[in-house]
């Protein structure tokens, strides 16, 4: 069952690709390349967090942007055949410097708790077992819903990201001591 659900998960790929072909028709036709959409997203990413100090009205429209470039990056790179390992790596951290710099904006902005410190403390933890076992295990992304949980409430979000985490723990468990394969179905 546990496969299925994955497999189900890392079809939306295909989903999302297929949705958006024609958007990514037009950006290939104007000669956009990924890593350049991965640029804006980082840039629309760092705006959001930053401005979370100020406005969470801003948050929400910058961090919008950010998760539509974020997702068009890795179609546009599918579509134009340019998958490459390094293009994933510049994603991949890029996305986990948003989401770092987001939780350090919640800890300065609300009243400061044991929880929120551990979030990052947590999160860096689960990315390096995932970096270190060579992406061989299974991670799931759910930050943009982290993201729309800190726009209603900081404490919502937070309880979400520890769902989160806690989903990813056992995954990572799952399939490094249970699964004879250890690696990503």
């Amino acid at each position: 069952m546990l496969r299925s659900i994955l497999k189900i998960y890392e079809s939306r790929k295909t989903l999302r690709d297929s949705a958006i072909k024609p958007l990514t028709k037009v950006l290939d036709s104007l000669g956009f390349s990924p890593i350049f959409l991965t640029i804006l997203s980082f840039i629309f990413g760092i705006t959001a967090a930053v401005s979370l100090l100020f406005s969470k009205n801003f948050f929400l429209i910058f961090i919008l942007l950010s998760t539509i470039f974020d997702g068009l990056d890795g179609s546009l790179a599918r579509f134009q055949g340019k998958l490459h390992k390094n293009g994933f790596w510049i994603d991949y951290f890029s996305d986990r410097i948003v989401v770092l710099l987001t939780m350090v904006c919640v800890i300065l902005v609300s009243d400061s708790n044991f929880v929120l410190v551990l979030l990052p403390v947590l999160y860096v933890i689960m990315h390096l077992i995932f970096i270190l076992n060579k992406r061989r295990l299974p991670i799931m992304y759910f930050q943009h819903f982290y993201f729309l949980g800190i726009f209603f409430s900081f404490f919502w979000g937070s309880v979400f990201f520890i769902l989160t985490i806690a989903v990813n723990f056992s995954l990572f468990t799952y399939f490094y001591f249970f699964s004879k394969k250890r690696s990503y179905p």
